[in-house]
């Protein structure tokens, strides 16, 4: 599971593999400490892009986050074909 610019973490055990990002130009995934504390080893944190508009940088269509959208796409794709054959 990806999560983009969660307002709050998802534990792993909840869903078997949690891959969260956020961006440093972003306050609202700072409001869960905890769940931060118990999910930092799967949360990756990117610099705002500079083409990033708002204050708060968490939407889908962010350019922060496209590239790793995409690569996560391409990874998944590539565990499932590996599964398949």
């Amino acid at each position: 599971m990806l999560a983009i610019a969660p307002a709050a973490y998802i534990d792993e055990h909840l869903c078997g593999s949690i891959q969260h990002l956020v961006s440093k130009g972003d306050i609202v995934h700072r409001i869960d400490i905890f769940g931060w504390l118990r999910n930092r080893k799967n949360v990756i944190e990117l610099p705002r892009h500079k083409d990033a508009k708002g204050l708060i940088n968490q939407y889908l269509k962010s350019p922060t986050f496209n590239e790793d959208i995409r690569n996560w796409k391409k990874n998944k794709i590539k565990e499932f074909e590996g599964e398949v054959t």
